[in-house]
């Protein structure tokens, strides 16, 4: 296979993954809609400069753009550096929930995104009866840290005493 071969599957693909149409794509990259044409078509590929604005984009090498190597070592963004970061402090319990969490979000996202399927209603079914859970075991942690908060800031006067 050659560079433009691979390149015009692995822009499209890149940029499909990202949700860019061709017109967008051609915005973010400063180019004309027909030079992302004719990159995705393989009848051009980018110059250095732009392979090098694209790399950045999707976060990949520049020789996995161009096929010279298969995977490519993907840089994590500050976000997710901050995400593992806090993953890692979590304890096991948290993590789990943290999990289960991510996983109802998925399916809240299915079906929000119109994925009829027995399986989403499933996810969502159950999602919803662990969030309700969730949720009040939330509340009742957060009303008693605010309880705890006004006894802190305004303590009760105990009758009797000698200030």
């Amino acid at each position: 296979m050659d560079k433009k071969t691979t390149f015009s599957q692995r822009f499209t693909e890149l940029r499909k993954l990202k949700g860019l149409t061709q017109d967008t794509a051609a915005k973010v990259f400063n180019v004309s809609r027909s030079a992302i044409g004719m990159w995705e078509q393989g009848k051009r590929i980018p110059s250095i400069d732009d392979l090098e604005s694209i790399a950045d984009y999707f976060n990949v090498d520049i020789s996995f753009l161009l096929g010279r190597e298969n995977t490519t070592t993907r840089l994590l963004s500050s976000d997710e550096l901050f995400l593992i970061q806090k993953y890692r402090e979590l304890d096991d319990d948290s993590k789990k929930f943290l999990k289960d969490y991510l996983n109802d979000l998925s399916a809240l996202y299915i079906i929000a995104s119109g994925m009829n399927s027995p399986q989403a209603h499933m996810l969502f079914s159950n999602s919803r009866s662990r969030l309700h859970h969730e949720q009040d075991s939330l509340l009742w942690s957060i009303n008693e840290a605010i309880d705890l908060q006004m006894i802190l800031r305004d303590p009760p006067t105990i009758l009797g005493s000698d200030d």
